[in-house]
This record gives C-alpha cells, structure tokens and sequence, in this order.
C-alpha cells in the first residue's frame, strides 16, 4: 500500500503526523500547566519525553516533579495509569504503575519544601519539590483515582465537608 503512494500524498500524511504530534505536545504542556507546575518544570526532559509516551485520549489529572534519590524526576498521574519518568543524557527510565498497586500519597512539608510520596506495592517513589499547587492536586487525584478503582471504576465525588469554628 505505501509503495502505491504518491509522493505528495506521503507528505500529506507526514505533516498529518506531525499536526497530531504537536497538538498531543500542546496539549500536555497545557495540562502540566493548569496542574501547578511551572516554565522550569517544562523546560525540563522529562516534561519533553512526556507526549512521546502518553497514550492517544488519555487525560492527565496530576504531576509532580522535583528531586528524588536518583537525581529529577517526574511523576503523572493520568486517568489510566501513573507514569514516572526519569531522563538522564544517557537513558531515559519509564514506570508504568496501574492504579491497583497504587496505595496512597504522602506529602509533608518543611517550610516551603515539600516531599511527597508515592505509595505503591511495588515500593515508594518519594520526590522533593517546592510546587505546593501542584503536589496537593496530585495527592487529590491519586486518593480520587484510587477510591474510583476500589469502586469498581465508578466515578467518586466526595461529600461536601464543613468545618466548624
């Protein structure tokens, strides 16, 4: 069939290809954005490698970047998974985590650092960072994607609480 392709019709699906690419780029530079991490954060490889590796529809609910024990990294949560990424110049390290192995997140924080950790079966991913915004949202969508999945995958929308004065 590609042989049979003209070579105007092969550039048309070149540059096809490459308006899905880039809007799939937007589009997680958006979402990365709007979850509290800033033009640092994106600049970075990891943030660059990210639509590489997203899936076609799927949505980010959460991100988290910072240092970690193996120099930076970063952490999505998506509506299908948990993508932690670390890039180096050498290679470039991907984790695939399901949320059924996914156990919580933990955040305490030090003045203006902030740790978070990510609890899985398969052991704790713990970042440092200073983007309060942004790990908050991640431990909102976390503990939302996880009590969904306990659910049997049904929406979760918590009870309004109120506070006393």
């Amino acid at each position: 069939m590609q042989a049979n392709l003209t070579t105007s019709q092969r550039r048309l699906q070149t540059l096809a290809a490459n308006q899905r690419k880039e809007a799939k780029r937007q589009y997680v530079f958006k979402r990365l954005r709007e979850v509290g991490l800033d033009w640092i954060e994106l600049a970075r490889s990891e943030a660059n490698y990210l639509p590489d590796i997203i899936h076609g529809g799927e949505k980010i609910g959460g991100a988290i970047a910072g240092r970690s024990d193996h120099g930076h990294i970063m952490i999505v949560a998506t509506d299908r998974r948990v993508i932690v990424i670390d890039c180096k110049p050498i290679f470039k390290d991907t984790e695939d985590i399901t949320y059924f192995v996914v156990a919580g997140v933990d955040i305490t924080n030090m003045g203006p650092i902030y740790s978070v950790t990510l609890q899985t079966r398969l052991g704790d991913f713990k970042v440092t960072t200073l983007y309060a915004q942004a790990a908050r949202r991640f431990q909102k969508y976390i503990e939302r994607r996880c009590i969904e999945h306990q659910n049997g995958g049904k929406d979760y929308d918590p009870p309004e609480t109120t506070r006393s004065l």
